[in-house]
């Protein structure tokens, strides 16, 4: 009788550890078929591994790229490349003239491009075409549009900063507020990191038109919104595409290049108060985004997206 029962027993295990590895492997098979399901799941696994196991045991991990980023690892790059960027003192100012703008890009300068118009531009608004609303946004009329599209409202973003104390999982929540006017003083920055909330919030702005077709607008994007509020610190931004377009479509934001490491002592810091009417394009091979929001005097609305060359 005893012996029976321990084999109930038995089986019993056996089959609700069947029946957790079954969920386990479905669970793990569904989210295998998004970018952020296997994002989600790379994290998993290596906190999980650096909480178990010992310091000597994790040493290879720390430095593995193939995971997730780590933060602290410090990584450098060629000095020879970095000779690319040894005579770039600033930002060079483009308007216009887009074969220009498109070599130096090539070439590793940063550069700003002025698309703002001028007197002369009166003849250019002739056929009343104009089909960029992004010129004429709000932060108001972002934050309404970005809460009602369902594929942004499904996903968490990444790299959330904000000086509200609030969460990357409360980050609608937040918006929310901000819709209900519930802050007037506040800043937040995200990136939009789930490949399906990423093509959405592409409907926020147009493909800029002074850039060539070798030029594919497919990385990561993010959003900055500001009011009332003065940045004291800078913020940084993980860069993943090589190349960043950076679009101010309200107000004002501190640009910061800072050389990446190994390049320190060959390449200078750059900086640039963008303003609307201001596009910066840059690479990030040798440079390290640094962004300050300053929404003192009118309300700031900035997309970041990151390219890649074809």
């Amino acid at each position: 009788m005893k012996g029976n029962t321990c084999n109930a027993h038995s089986t019993s295990f056996i089959k609700y550890g069947l029946t957790v590895l079954l969920c386990v492997s479905v669970g793990t098979f569904l989210l295998m078929q998004t970018s952020s399901g296997r994002k989600f799941l790379a994290w998993s696994y290596r906190t999980t591994l650096i909480t178990t196991l010992t310091q000597r045991q994790i040493e290879y991990i720390y430095s593995s790229k193939c995971l997730i980023r780590n933060n602290y690892l410090t990584n450098t790059i060629d000095a020879d490349i970095c000779e690319l960027c040894e005579t770039v003192d600033k930002f060079e100012t483009v308007s216009r003239n887009t074969d220009i703008l498109m070599n130096l890009v090539h070439l590793d300068v940063p550069v700003i491009y002025y698309t703002g118009e001028t007197d002369d531009d009166d003849s250019s608004n002739d056929d009343g075409d104009n089909d960029d609303d992004s010129n004429n946004m709000t932060v108001g009329n972002f934050v309404e549009q970005f809460l009602y599209i369902e594929e942004l409202a499904l996903f968490h973003p990444c790299q959330f900063s904000s000086n509200l104390k609030y969460k990357v999982t409360e980050h609608r929540d937040l918006l929310l507020k901000i819709h209900h006017k519930v802050f007037t003083s506040y800043y937040a920055l995200w990136e939009n990191c789930a490949q399906d909330a990423l093509r959405a919030f592409r409907l926020f702005y147009n493909r800029p038109e002074f850039l060539d077709n070798s030029i594919q607008m497919t990385g990561s994007n993010w959003a900055l919104i500001c009011e009332n509020f003065i940045g004291k610190r800078l913020k940084k931004m993980e860069l993943y595409a090589p190349l960043e377009i950076i679009l101010v479509v309200r107000g004002t934001v501190h640009v910061h290049l800072i050389p990446t490491n190994g390049c320190n002592e060959t390449c200078t810091s750059l900086s640039h108060d963008l303003t609307d009417g201001e596009t910066a394009i840059f690479t990030s091979t040798l440079h390290d985004l640094y962004i300050r929001p300053d929404c003192s005097k009118a309300e700031t609305l900035v997309f970041g997206i990151g390219a890649y060359f074809d």
